[in-house]
């Protein structure tokens, strides 16, 4: 593999793919549903959403620091840190978690060769969407302790929640869409065939996501 340089390093699309990796594997702990059982219950597992949620409040103020100044020891030490404590497993013990996400952005990357960090930015907020009913709680709970959102109606909170999330990858020089990568609107129907012939069932933590369920989700993200 041929070494970058400083600069190359940071300023390509690895380090975007580390944040945004990074930030999506916090806020996945906490956006599985309630699960499907007592044993699963994340609301028995405060110990976890609240790690994740310190990891998230701690990226949103690190990843400016980063970006701003790439030669911020300190700030990439607590990145660093951050990805630690993010990616051991430790948050993830005894709560149910949502794949999705990585499964469909998987199919984008075969077939566009998008990075994953933004194959995660572009469908993340679909499936937050789609599956909004059955993870208004956590949902809620994500908008109120990661982003101050307390004001509105369940429904407005949820929807403040995902928009901040979306501004927050934006942020971070990351498009959203899948137009803004010049994907045609075939994508979603094409991502559907080709789970279809591989024979995939369902994503998420129900299994309930199917293929069409997904072409339906990526629409909304063209």
């Amino acid at each position: 593999m041929p070494q970058l340089k400083y600069k190359e390093l940071f300023d390509s699309y690895l380090f975007l793919e580390f944040l945004i990796n990074l930030y999506y594997n916090c806020a996945m702990q906490i956006k599985a549903k309630q699960s499907l059982s007592v044993q699963q219950d994340t609301a028995a597992n405060p110990t976890q959403d609240r790690q994740a949620e310190a990891l998230l409040l701690a990226l949103i103020d690190i990843a400016p620091r980063v970006m701003n100044n790439p030669r911020d020891y300190d700030a990439r030490a607590d990145l660093m840190y951050a990805a630690n404590q993010s990616l051991n497993l430790h948050l993830s013990m005894g709560v149910p978690t949502d794949w999705a996400t990585h499964d469909i952005g998987h199919e984008l990357t075969a077939l566009y060769g998008l990075d994953h960090a933004v194959t995660l930015a572009i469908v993340q907020p679909g499936v937050w969407e789609f599956g909004r009913k059955g993870k208004a709680e956590k949902l809620l709970q994500y908008g109120s302790r990661v982003w101050g959102i307390d004001s509105g109606t369940p429904e407005e909170r949820i929807t403040a929640a995902i928009a901040r999330t979306v501004e927050f990858y934006r942020s971070m020089g990351v498009k959203t869409t899948l137009r803004e990568y010049e994907i045609s609107d075939a994508a979603p129907h094409l991502v559907c065939e080709r789970l279809k012939k591989r024979g995939a069932t369902g994503f998420g933590e129900h299994g309930d996501i199917t293929p069409d369920k997904v072409e339906k989700i990526l629409t909304t993200r063209l």
